[in-house]
């Protein structure tokens, strides 16, 4: 009897130590974000310097395709030079077993069609956005004191990075929550009226990656005609072409990858991410008035 008392004492004993460490897994820890005013030049345009339209001339590839779905489509968080940066997130958490992970949404968010991002939508367009690796893996997906937490089958400590990768979108419209909206062929963006930081530097942009335009010739003849806000240096120039287009209304700027862009001195407020160009963001740039391009109206 008394065996089986000690028995039984030693069983509770051990139950509350198990039921003291899951708990004391589940507890949820912050994950420091950094505020993301500072990734937004805010645009300053006069008149309507706002109503420009740009053209833009890049080398086909995935990074063009990168650059305009960047200005439209923005993820819950985002890594920069060793440290978090909340961009759709307000604030987050993780437990210490690093199978549940909650977000609290900032407030006003808003898809590219007017409706509103919250935390409930985060929750139910999940399985839209999320990457596959965390969708396969995912148990349990709610809503909790306004804020959306994934709950996970297995600890996940790459979620941080796969969340930064994996941009929100509407399940249904496919928008995002960006400043512009992209078009339906991929090839141009228009500005959005939602975006929280307010109306971005110029109206619309459409992307050419016209391998003929790519050729020195037909690229040196279009910048003297300040056809382009930017364009890639295709890399085989006539020298005398070169020349003229060196004295010319553009500067250009090298990149991580090798590649040269040539930026309209017009462009305003633009900062280049020469690490990664296609991380560059557009929302704060316009053009002078006489660069305009005004759009015809019906």
């Amino acid at each position: 009897m008394r065996k089986g008392l000690i028995a039984g004492i030693g069983v509770g004993v051990l139950g509350l130590g198990g039921l003291g460490w899951w708990l004391w897994q589940e507890q949820l820890q912050p994950l420091p974000l950094a505020p993301e005013a500072e990734l937004w030049e805010q645009p300053n345009p006069e008149g309507e310097q706002d109503l420009a339209q740009l053209e833009i001339l890049l080398a086909a590839g995935p990074g063009a395709q990168a650059l305009l779905r960047n200005q439209c489509f923005e993820p819950l968080l985002e890594q920069q030079d060793g440290r978090w940066i909340g961009i759709l997130a307000e604030a987050a958490w993780h437990s210490r077993h690093e199978k549940r992970w909650r977000f609290k949404p900032r407030p006003g968010l808003r898809f590219q069609d007017g409706h509103a991002l919250d935390a409930a939508t985060l929750v139910a367009t999940f399985p839209a956005w999320a990457p596959a690796e965390l969708k396969a893996d995912l148990k349990q997906s709610q809503v909790v004191d306004g804020m959306a937490e994934f709950r996970f089958q297995h600890a996940q400590p790459g979620a941080a990075v796969a969340f930064a990768a994996a941009p929100v979108r509407d399940a249904l419209t496919g928008m995002g929550t960006g400043p512009y909206r992209l078009s339906a062929d991929g090839t141009a963006l228009e500005r959005s009226d939602f975006f929280r930081h307010g109306r971005a530097g110029f109206q619309s942009l459409r992307l050419s990656t016209d391998a003929a335009l790519l050729e020195g010739n037909a690229w040196a003849s279009s910048l003297l005609a300040k056809r382009w806000a930017i364009a890639q240096y295709p890399g085989q120039v006539p020298g005398e072409a070169m020349a003229q287009v060196r004295l010319g209304a553009y500067d250009d700027l090298r990149m991580a990858d090798g590649s040269v862009w040539f930026i309209s001195r017009r462009l305003r407020r633009l900062r280049p991410v020469k690490a990664d160009w296609a991380r560059t963001r557009l929302f704060g740039v316009w053009r002078a008035d006489y660069e305009l391009q005004r759009k015809e109206e019906p």
